[in-house]
């Protein structure tokens, strides 16, 4: 009894330990977890209950090994767990697993930076690394360290003692564990490696505290194994937001192991758990009733977990338009450009990084609140082309496999009023949200290959051009999607930097690059007459993290910086306008009707909701919600319930939050999040 109980308090402490390491990890990706004493208590209590479900159960896998197992090589003469026990093998381990680590670091750097097929990739190179440690481990001790521990053993036999050898390694090796789930998998979104991550530190960590301490009193033991229990049992039963919100967010290592335990419990493998696990599922058995699911109003049934079911509409659904001041209808029907530049921020364009960009906007409609409709380039262009939240276009709100099938797309509409319609882009997008392009690249032969086939800005622009001088006396309706401000950042290959372009970022030459041909596209098109006769819009799916948040790329988040897009629209039927209002880029296709005579103009105000932005993946991890209404807004963990409510215009950065501080404020952004749902098709 005496063994359980030390084992069970190593576990708690090493729980509480972790769950430490863990906050001080994802602080600076995400600062709004200390904006308050609660929630960053909850957070940490979250956490460290995560933990506790691996490393109690894992006490309790070693004393048994302890006790059945007696003549174990691993278990020493006075009855401890040692681990590694020939220093040679430790320190061999130790060393072989860094030069794994930094080689695996060294390739992935050169090869991801051309283009690749990410995922499998970075699987076939960590399977490398593994052979490579194995091998590396074998040589290293028995060439190397061996030789040199048995020399230095017969002048200091103190250095050949077991334990505080494999504390050490075991104590480095659960540290670079958690190191390597937050710093290298956590910002590629590699999330089941980073749970398997989590798992070996919280083992190594137990191991390494058991080959140094043993507890000797009854009274500390039996306490620490009670709480360790106690926090076990609350497990999904606190409803603090921000805990929520942590715990499956930032939480790189602790928030994936969660999830995968609640998915196991999940029992109509919805990808949402039952209430009474801190999930948000109402129906759990029924897995056509969810919090993701989609809402058919009227039915007498609550599909998506809203308290109730939403009333039927009593008109046809109009996407709303953008209202603007200073336009006119045309009298007769202009050509329509639609650039989309990948992962572009909205603080991106700037006189330094996007000049002709810049230029374009002087003379154009602004809108500085423009909003993709997702995180992900598919879900997001997907949900523009076709008029449609994701919520709309898919019962599981995922815009990928199987989408609802869409008759009314924004290139089907300009096709049906006698436009002529194509599309550049080297993104395979296959839903019905962007049926309607009578051709898809039609100029493959005046591209600029690059990687696997895919085109380069100035390919992309050649044919663009080539498309719009045919002689075709109709108007065209033409999108050019431009992938070069994407990772990884590879540039025309005849294109020498200059020292000011060498100074800058990956992303931010990516963005000059693109501009650089945008440039060269506009100067051409009032060339040859176009410019007087085009509607322009320029605009992105989704914005990026460069690393001010500790992150890179886009994904699971929801902050600014990802969902905050450039929206320019310039039109010779208009003149200059900024407009502040938020707006999303699912009605930007009624404004382009409007705006190019297609379509006659709404004169009724648009629906009074909040603009959503949505994050396209569905697991027990992701799928939030960003509900967006003057300067607050509010992120909502979809499936975990977790809460988080910023106001944009004191704090852009977004590392206060308000959500337990102003409880009037979270109320009204409930009221309007709770009416979008309650408008399903109108939204």
């Amino acid at each position: 009894m005496r063994l359980v109980r030390a084992w069970l308090a190593r576990a708690v402490v090493v729980a509480l330990t972790l769950a430490f390491c863990e906050l001080l990890l994802l602080l600076p990706a995400f600062p709004a977890a200390t904006s308050t004493a609660l929630g960053l208590l909850c957070s940490y209590i979250a956490i460290a209950r995560i933990y506790c479900l691996i490393t109690l159960p894992g006490a309790l896998l070693f004393w048994g090994g302890v006790a059945v197992w007696r003549k174990n090589p691993f278990r020493n003469q006075q009855g401890d767990v040692v681990c590694l026990a020939d220093p040679s093998w430790a320190l061999s381990f130790l060393l072989s697993v860094a030069m794994g680590g930094a080689l695996l670091r060294a390739v992935s750097s050169k090869i991801l930076s051309r283009e690749v097929d990410f995922p499998e990739t970075l699987s076939g190179l960590l399977l490398l690394s593994g052979f490579l440690t194995l091998a590396l481990m074998l040589l290293i001790e028995r060439l190397l360290l061996r030789p040199l521990l048995q020399r230095l053993l017969s002048k200091m036999p103190q250095l050949g003692k077991a334990k505080p050898v494999n504390a050490f390694v075991l104590s480095v090796l659960s540290a670079s564990a958690m190191g390597a789930a937050h710093g290298i998998l956590a910002p590629v979104h590699q999330v089941t490696l980073c749970a398997v991550c989590g798992v070996i530190a919280a083992l190594l960590g137990l191991l390494a505290l058991g080959a140094i301490e043993r507890p000797n009193s009854a009274r500390s033991q039996l306490g620490s194994s009670v709480i360790g229990v106690l926090l076990l049992l609350t497990v999904g039963l606190d409803r603090n937001p921000t805990g929520r919100f942590v715990l499956y967010g930032p939480a790189s290592t602790a928030g994936p192991i969660a999830a995968m335990v609640r998915r196991a419990l999940d029992r109509d493998a919805d990808g949402a758990s039952s209430q009474w696990l801190g999930g948000t599922d109402c129906a759990e058995g029924d897995p056509a009733r969810g919090p993701h699911r989609r809402e058919q109003p009227g039915d007498g049934i609550d599909q998506d977990c809203r308290g109730a079911d939403a009333a039927p509409l009593t008109t046809l659904p109009i996407s709303p338009h953008f209202k603007t001041k200073t336009c006119i209808i045309p009298d007769t029907y202009r050509s329509v450009l639609v650039i989309t530049i990948d992962a572009l921020r909205a603080d991106a364009p700037s006189v330094k990084i996007m000049p002709n960009l810049v230029g374009l906007a002087r003379s154009s409609l602004i809108f500085d609140r423009g909003y993709s409709p997702s995180t992900m380039t598919g879900p997001s262009l997907a949900a523009l082309f076709a008029g449609h939240t994701i919520a709309d276009l898919h019962p599981d709100n995922v815009s990928s496999d199987d989408p609802l099938t869409v008759h009314d797309s924004l290139p089907q509409r300009f096709k049906a009023a006698g436009y002529r319609t194509a599309a550049f882009n080297r993104v395979a997008l296959k839903t019905t949200s962007f049926a309607g392009f009578d051709e898809y690249n039609p100029y493959p032969t005046d591209v600029q290959p690059r990687g696997k086939g895919q085109l380069l800005a100035a390919g992309m622009v050649n044919g663009a051009l080539a498309y719009m001088e045919r002689k075709d006396s109709r108007p065209f309706f033409l999108w050019v999607h431009f992938l070069d401000t994407h990772a990884p950042y590879t540039f025309d290959n005849h294109v020498e930097l200059t020292a000011q372009q060498g100074a800058l970022s990956p992303y931010e030459r990516g963005a000059q690059y693109v501009d650089s041909h945008l440039g060269r596209m506009l100067r051409e098109m009032k060339h040859l007459g176009l410019l007087q006769r085009t509607l322009i819009v320029i605009t992105a799916d989704h914005g990026e993290e460069t690393g001010n948040r500790a992150r890179l790329g886009h994904g699971p988040y929801l902050f600014e910086d990802v969902i905050h897009v450039p929206l320019v629209i310039a039109s010779p039927d208009c003149k200059p306008e900024t407009i502040e209002e938020p707006v999303s880029l699912v009605h930007l296709g009624q404004t382009l009707r409007e705006l190019s005579g297609t379509a006659p103009a709404d004169i009724a105000p648009p629906p009074q909701l909040p603009v959503v932005v949505e994050e396209a993946p569905i697991s027990l991890l992701g799928f939030k919600r960003a509900v967006i209404s003057d300067q607050f807004k509010l992120i909502i963990d979809v499936m975990n319930g977790g809460r988080m409510l910023f106001d944009l215009s004191t704090d852009p950065a977004e590392i206060k939050d308000l959500y337990g501080q102003r409880p009037d404020l979270a109320a009204h952004m409930e009221a309007l999040y709770q009416n979008w749902l309650d408008h399903p098709g109108d939204r």
